[in-house]
């Protein structure tokens, strides 16, 4: 209408220009990019101001439509099948709030109904997390990760003809249940950064797409039961625009198959930015990451639990279940669509972290597969760069404040257990540092 009013419409515009030079005036001499301008570890460069010249129209529209129309996530919580406790722990979980719990250290789908009774059988409340292939038939809510589990053991093994078997049997279902994890944790706690994380993570689903298309499974069987992992840790908004561009990557992906499938992503905490030292810390790390998962659109989120380094407490289970309620139901986070949508900022950062994890991605697929890089020790030494690039950066007192600046000596540090796995190194970099 012609007589619409839009907000502030009665003071006149500032253009780019006039900006750049009220901000060069308030400097007085400084030098603008070394003062204002700060490159993260991914190479990209964040400005002091954005303004809508910094969206890349076609873009931004693109990923903005791949997000997902949901508003709401579900609570996610894990617990170690080992764990004498677990019966009690899936149990008032479920109680108080936790949509699913996810079963970890299963080696045979009948270890959880052994340990747990009969009475979440068949219920995708509970969901087992197999460290092999599943052999009995039984059609149980759980993940299969075969490629996770060779970067995370350092074992290689022949799982097609098990994972084939696997997939016949699944298509089989009436309502279709996400069981093939592609997991990124493994590379986040080795030291990846965002960029090659994601990267990773698109590298990670193509190898099951091209082991499973040859097998003749169509790809989109594949999608419909894929599922991807994000790990997240507590630098915030490049974690946000990490969540938002990977449903633009994924989708890009599917497409290259013909696919049309809406992406799942499940987000958690990354146990390599938790501290052992002083851990209450971990609460707001734990919060910070939660949100970023939220705000980046994951369909699952699981936050840590802040003594999650050691044997969590029943007090670390309760409040990093809490933690999600509270933001869900106390801050109302369920309720707004794609809330980071608008910001000039965190849309170019999303758009800006998409095409530089594609470049990488289309660059590595050069060099060899997945498996191919990690057999030849190319994939973990790329890793160790970044982490030993990472733990420089926080040994120079920079980052991590109160933690290596202002340590707590009366604090009671936890005692992180010892990783035996032959694969990709498990770190902890406040551990290191």
């Amino acid at each position: 209408m012609s007589d619409t009013k839009y907000l502030f419409s009665e003071f006149e515009s500032i253009s780019d220009q006039v900006w750049h030079e009220r901000l060069l005036k308030d400097l007085r001499g400084k030098d603008y990019e070394e003062t204002l301008i700060w490159e993260d570890e991914c190479g990209i460069k964040h400005k002091p101001y954005y303004r809508e010249t910094d969206l890349e129209e076609n873009r931004l529209a693109e990923l903005q439509a791949c997000q997902p129309l949901e508003h709401d996530w579900k609570i996610i919580q894990s617990f170690d099948l080992q764990n004498d406790k677990i019966k009690a722990q899936v149990q008032n979980a479920l109680e108080f709030g936790v949509d699913q719990v996810i079963v970890n250290g299963v080696n045979q789908l009948k270890e959880v109904p052994e340990k747990l009774g009969n009475k979440h059988k068949g219920k995708t409340q509970v969901k087992a997390r197999l460290n092999f292939l599943p052999t009995e038939h039984l059609l149980n809510h759980f993940y299969v990760d075969p490629i996770g589990r060779e970067l995370e053991s350092g074992k290689t093994q022949d799982y097609m003809p098990q994972l084939s078997a696997l997939f016949k049997e699944r298509l089989n279902q009436l309502e279709p249940d996400r069981f093939l994890l592609v997991d990124a944790s493994p590379y986040k706690n080795a030291g990846a950064t965002i960029v090659q994380e994601m990267a990773l993570s698109l590298a990670h689903a193509l190898e099951y797409f091209d082991l499973l298309t040859d097998a003749g499974f169509t790809a989109g069987a594949i999608a419909r039961n894929m599922e991807f992992k994000l790990s997240y840790s507590s630098s915030f908004f490049p974690e946000v625009a990490k969540g938002r561009a990977m449903h633009y990557l994924i989708k890009k992906l599917y497409q290259a198959y013909e696919v049309e499938e809406e992406p799942s992503i499940w987000g958690e905490g990354s146990a390599y930015y938790l501290t052992p030292q002083d851990p209450y810390n971990n609460l707001l790390r734990a919060t910070t990451m939660s949100m970023a998962a939220i705000l980046g659109n994951c369909q699952k989120v699981s936050t840590p639990a802040f003594d999650e380094l050691a044997e969590p407490s029943v007090l670390g289970i309760r409040m990093a279940k809490n933690v999600q309620l509270i933001l869900k139901e106390e801050a109302y986070f369920a309720q707004v669509k794609d809330m980071a949508a608008g910001s000039y900022y965190l849309e170019s950062l999303s758009v800006q972290l998409a095409e530089t994890a594609w470049d990488m991605f289309r660059s590595a697929q050069k060099t060899g597969s997945l498996s191919e890089r990690f057999k030849n020790g190319s994939l973990k030494t790329e890793l160790d760069a970044s982490h030993e690039k990472r733990k420089q950066t926080y040994k120079n007192g920079k980052l991590f404040l109160g933690v290596n600046l202002y340590q707590n000596d009366m604090a009671e540090d936890l005692k992180i257990a010892q990783n035996k796995e032959k694969g990709l190194p498990k770190r902890n970099l406040a551990n290191e540092i």
